[in-house]
């Protein structure tokens, strides 16, 4: 391979460079509130999120929503796939649950 191909390859599926504020919630607790958390990077499958929690297991469906998306919308669902600590930050890697587009999301995703 190519270094342009590796370039092409690269814009074809870019990463996040900024971090992306996000709320989460626990489906299964409903009285819970939204935390905030960011998202740090992101592909067409799914997201890694820096948390401030710990009690966060993988397997667990956890509900995102840009933090001016509006309430009653319905939120993207993700799947907790691996934890890994970077330093005293939890970063969770997700998986999208269903088909998701970030087309709705350009407000809150990378420039350019």
């Amino acid at each position: 391979m190519t270094d342009s191909y590796l370039s092409f390859e690269r814009r074809a599926h870019p990463r996040c460079k900024e971090l992306l504020p996000v709320l989460v919630e626990d489906p299964a607790d409903a009285l819970e509130d939204p935390y905030p958390a960011q998202i740090v990077d992101r592909s067409e499958g799914g997201v890694r999120l820096n948390v401030g929690r710990i009690d966060i297991e993988e397997g667990t469906i956890l509900g995102l929503r840009p933090p001016r998306y509006p309430v009653d919308r319905s939120l993207v669902e993700v799947r907790v796939v691996n934890r890994r600590w970077l330093g005293d930050k939890l970063e969770l890697g997700c998986a999208f649950v269903g088909a998701f587009s970030w087309n709705w999301w350009k407000e809150y995703s990378c420039a350019g």
